[in-house]
């Protein structure tokens, strides 16, 4: 299994969030185009409002 780690920086190369929590795994089943295809359809779904919530947090 393959792990993908977020992290945010700002303009100074500070990290602006908590990679622990922007952790996540990619589940492939084979190593066939149709399942790293399926694989990252499910990180994207998965991170990407994870992510947008952190950052809009972070604005307020």
């Amino acid at each position: 299994m393959r792990t993908v780690i977020i992290t945010i920086t700002d303009e100074f190369g500070n990290v602006t969030n908590n990679p622990k929590k922007n952790t996540y795994q990619l589940d492939l089943e084979t190593k066939g185009f149709d399942s790293i295809e399926k694989a990252v359809i499910n990180f994207k779904n998965k991170m990407l409002p994870d992510l947008q919530k952190q950052l809009l947090e972070k604005e307020q």
